[in-house]
Protein backbone atom coordinates (compact mmCIF):
# COMPACT_ATOMS: atom_id res chain seq x y z
CA UNK A 1 0.00 0.00 0.00
CA UNK A 2 2.41 2.59 0.64
CA UNK A 3 4.99 1.66 -2.45
CA UNK A 4 1.81 2.50 -4.52
CA UNK A 5 1.40 5.40 -2.68
CA UNK A 6 4.65 6.61 -3.31
CA UNK A 7 4.46 5.90 -7.19
CA UNK A 8 1.14 6.97 -7.57
CA UNK A 9 1.91 10.69 -6.06
CA UNK A 10 1.04 13.20 -8.15
CA UNK A 11 4.45 15.02 -7.97
CA UNK A 12 6.56 11.52 -8.04
CA UNK A 13 8.80 12.67 -11.10
CA UNK A 14 9.92 15.99 -9.21
CA UNK A 15 10.46 13.56 -6.31
CA UNK A 16 12.95 11.53 -8.02
CA UNK A 17 14.62 14.20 -9.34
CA UNK A 18 15.32 15.91 -5.95
CA UNK A 19 16.36 12.40 -4.75
CA UNK A 20 18.88 12.17 -7.67
CA UNK A 21 19.83 15.85 -6.88
CA UNK A 22 20.83 15.02 -3.51
CA UNK A 23 22.58 11.66 -4.41
CA UNK A 24 24.73 14.62 -7.05
CA UNK A 25 25.24 16.62 -4.54
CA UNK A 26 23.36 20.18 -6.03
CA UNK A 27 20.75 19.43 -3.39
CA UNK A 28 21.91 19.03 0.20
CA UNK A 29 19.88 17.10 2.93
CA UNK A 30 19.39 18.66 5.98
CA UNK A 31 18.20 15.67 8.49
CA UNK A 32 14.96 14.16 7.72
CA UNK A 33 12.91 17.02 6.53
CA UNK A 34 15.23 20.25 5.40
CA UNK A 35 16.85 20.64 2.26
CA UNK A 36 19.45 23.28 0.84
CA UNK A 37 20.75 24.17 -2.46
CA UNK A 38 24.92 23.17 -2.71
CA UNK A 39 25.28 27.23 -1.97
CA UNK A 40 23.84 27.16 1.05
CA UNK A 41 20.13 28.58 0.08
CA UNK A 42 17.86 27.31 2.28
CA UNK A 43 14.73 25.31 0.15
CA UNK A 44 12.41 24.00 2.83
CA UNK A 45 11.06 20.54 3.17
CA UNK A 46 10.27 18.41 0.39
CA UNK A 47 7.07 19.76 -0.77
CA UNK A 48 9.08 23.46 -0.53
CA UNK A 49 11.66 22.09 -2.60
CA UNK A 50 9.85 20.47 -5.29
CA UNK A 51 7.49 23.66 -5.87
CA UNK A 52 10.59 25.82 -6.03
CA UNK A 53 11.88 23.26 -8.75
CA UNK A 54 8.45 24.18 -10.38
CA UNK A 55 8.38 27.75 -10.34
CA UNK A 56 9.46 28.97 -13.56
CA UNK A 57 11.32 31.98 -12.39
CA UNK A 58 13.67 29.20 -11.01
CA UNK A 59 14.03 27.25 -14.05
CA UNK A 60 17.94 28.44 -14.14
CA UNK A 61 18.36 26.92 -10.91
CA UNK A 62 16.43 24.01 -11.81
CA UNK A 63 18.75 23.85 -15.37
CA UNK A 64 21.92 23.92 -13.03
CA UNK A 65 21.08 20.79 -10.95
CA UNK A 66 20.11 18.58 -14.01
CA UNK A 67 23.60 19.03 -15.54
CA UNK A 68 25.10 18.36 -12.17
CA UNK A 69 22.89 15.24 -12.15
CA UNK A 70 23.95 14.27 -15.80
CA UNK A 71 27.75 14.71 -14.85
CA UNK A 72 27.69 12.91 -11.58
CA UNK A 73 25.69 9.64 -13.81
CA UNK A 74 29.13 9.87 -16.36
CA UNK A 75 31.25 9.38 -13.49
Amino acid sequence: KYFLEIVNHPQYDERIFVQEAVEAGAIIRKGDKRYTLDNGAELGDLTDVVNYLLNPDNQDVKLRIKGKIELSKRS
